[in-house]
């Protein structure tokens, strides 16, 4: 059950990134090219050496810009390149071998994989209304946009905790040498880059809406990504010198120093408090270092010294006469005033952020057993203010890493990674005898970035994903209790695997009921449809379009007196009579057998007030005009024709 579970984990990645390169072909004909190409050659690369991954990871923090340089622009889906790579180079040992993370986490790391596939699987599906072959035609761009964001996120969350993985099985790779090293390379030159744009030219690989408010963005074109991003890395650097020596402190002080730069010159206030709450942590961790032989009063002394500059630091960036304004006064807008009110309503609008907080709660109290599926929230959050407020929400998360998985996982969806933070947060509390200052610097960039997730989801990014999941092999690699390999007993991955199927049954029953797209466009008064040809006269002063094999249209209803006609025009309806169906608003209104090209008419009354309908047909076979040498390549099913009556 462990190697299968596995197996089928990264043969649905693989899968996935193979659709989602085809998928963007479209804006990028080269890139399923050099999505493949990206895939062998670090597979190649890893199977000869797994040293190799050092090429991929010193390109992880910049490969934005590099998409950017190369290909003239870069959009977030452009990192399935940088994807491709990291799976690519990781396949080769997971074709051979079960889940690597310690038994403690093992059960909840690959269930939680397997809820990520079931999930997305159906969401897709879903979107796609339950038709794939939708996929395919011209009138599907809505269905292709969903499936590759949802695809977009899939990949990276799978992506992270295979990397996780990975890590702990790669017992011969010095990981501080091939993994730090590189990373924390790709760091600087993100650090950089953010310092350039605030010191000399803020649009200088920034030709973003970061660029033209004043706030750097690095190498990853995005202000609030760099600066958690320079955060974490503030607990990072301690990986990279031996902190024992005069000489590695100062490289750890330089470091920090650029990475707490880089932040104040993103303007990211969820950057800014992971970046205070992760020094916190590594100063203090710096003061015990190798302290314990002595006395107090120099104890008292290191940290003084600590926060003497740290305070120094802090006027210094706020004096500096740089391009951008820094995080603090973004910090100041947000700050109440003194008064019970003022703070009552500064706790609710940190709760609930632009109301994107309160659409996620009344999302999760309307399905809170299946969710709403992944990557739905952006477009969902909307529709729901739309309905419920009457306002318009650009679409955007949930303000809350927490409760963004849990209105689109629901509670069974939800199980895994909640076990998952329930005992790593213990672990990541449980401090142990000894432990040096990297454990202690570590700690703090894993809590900031918990802490921050409470305001913010920056763990929907495949980098920052990419760089908690390293930081969390870190934080438990020294654990030699852990590193033993064990057997998860079968029946606790059997109900992994359960708890996955009745998810994927729950996620489809409501994606068929409540949460299919025709029913949603119905519900907010939009049109919708698909497998229309174009309207034609009826030859009575009204309307009829032919459909395809299966249509959808969403339409406005003036009563509740629908009258529908339906009829085909095939030649051979005597021996080979068409089988058509029709649904309205989902119940099936006719299923007959057309044996002539005698207009079919029935009288329908409408279950809901006036208002809009859906009505879905569907026929066994098709008639192709231009088979019969007509100029004509319309694929013909029904030819239907709707009334509304008083």
């Amino acid at each position: 059950m462990d190697r299968a579970t596995k197996l089928f984990v990264v043969g649905w990645a693989c899968a996935a990134l193979g659709a989602q390169l085809w998928l963007l072909r479209g804006g990028w004909p080269s890139i399923a090219w050099l999505g493949f190409g990206c895939f062998a050659a670090a597979g190649l690369a890893t199977a000869l050496d797994r040293r190799s991954v050092a090429a991929v990871l010193v390109c992880a923090y910049v490969f934005p810009a590099l998409v950017a340089l190369l290909h003239g622009q870069y959009h977030v889906y452009f990192g399935v390149l940088w994807v491709a790579a990291l799976l690519g180079a990781m396949v080769p040992d997971a074709a051979r071998s079960g889940w690597q993370v310690p038994a403690r986490w093992r059960a909840a790391i690959g269930c939680w994989a397997l809820l990520i596939v079931a999930g997305a699987t159906v969401v897709i599906w879903r979107e796609m209304d339950f038709y794939p072959g939708l996929v395919f035609r011209e009138d599907a761009a809505g269905p292709r946009f969903a499936a590759q964001w949802v695809l977009h996120l899939s990949l990276c969350a799978l992506a992270g905790i295979l990397w996780f993985d990975w890590l702990f099985g790669a017992a011969d790779l010095d990981r501080i040498t091939w993994v730090a090293v590189p990373l924390a390379l790709s760091c600087a030159i993100l650090a950089a880059v953010a310092i350039y744009q605030a010191t000399v030219d803020i649009s200088f690989l920034n030709r973003t809406v970061y660029g033209v408010v004043g706030r750097a963005s690095g190498t990853v074109f995005d202000g609030n990504v760099c600066g958690v991003l320079a955060a974490f890395w503030i607990g990072g650097a301690t990986l990279l010198a031996d902190s024992r020596r005069r000489s590695g402190r100062l490289v750890i002080g330089a470091a920090m120093a650029v990475a707490w730069t880089a932040v104040w010159a993103t303007g990211s206030r969820t950057g800014f408090v992971a970046a205070a709450i992760s020094t916190a942590f590594s100063v203090v961790g710096l003061a015990r270092s190798g302290a314990r032989d002595r006395p107090p009063r120099v104890r008292l002394a290191y940290a003084a010294g600590a926060l003497a500059v740290l305070v120094a630091a802090g006027l210094v960036a706020a004096n500096l006469h740089l391009t951008v304004s820094g995080p603090i006064p973004r910090l100041l807008e947000m700050a109440p005033e003194l008064s019970f009110g003022s703070v009552a309503a500064f706790v609710s609008e940190l709760w609930n952020r632009n109301r994107y907080g309160e659409m996620a709660t009344v999302l999760i109290r309307r399905f809170p057993w299946f969710g709403i599926g992944i990557g739905s929230f952006n477009s969902y959050a909307s529709e729901t203010a739309f309905m419920t407020a009457g306002i318009v929400l650009p679409p955007d998360n949930a303000q809350n890493w927490y409760r963004h998985q849990l209105v689109e996982f629901g509670l069974v969806g939800s199980i895994a990674w909640l076990v998952w933070v329930a005992t790593f947060g213990r672990a990541l509390f449980r401090r142990r005898p000894g432990e040096g200052l990297e454990r202690r610097a570590i700690r703090g960039s894993l809590v900031a970035f918990g802490f921050v997730s409470l305001f913010g989801v920056p763990g929907q990014d495949l980098t920052v994903f990419i760089t908690f999941w390293t930081f969390a092999f870190w934080y438990l690699w020294p654990a030699p209790e852990e590193l033993p390999p064990r057997r998860v007993k079968s029946r606790v991955w059997v109900a992994g695997i359960v708890a996955a199927v009745v998810f994927a049954a729950g996620t489809y029953h409501t994606g068929v009921t409540r949460l299919r797209p025709p029913f949603r466009a119905r519900d907010r008064g939009l049109p919708y449809g698909y497998g229309l040809n174009p309207v034609e006269t009826d030859g009575s002063g009204g309307e009829q379009r032919w459909t395809r094999g299966r249509a959808v249209a969403v339409i406005a209803a003036r009563t509740r007196q629908l009258e529908l006609t339906v009829s085909v025009n095939h030649l051979d309806l005597a021996t080979r009579p068409v089988h058509a169906k029709v649904w309205c608003d989902g119940r099936l209104v006719v299923d007959t057998y057309l044996r002539t090209s005698a207009p079919l008419t029935s009288h329908i009354q409408l279950a809901r007030a006036p208002a809009w309908t859906v009505i879905d047909t569907w026929v066994d076979r098709t008639l192709n005009p231009s088979d019969f040498g007509l100029d004509d390549d319309r694929q013909l099913g029904l030819l239907v024709r709707w009334r509304f009556n008083d």
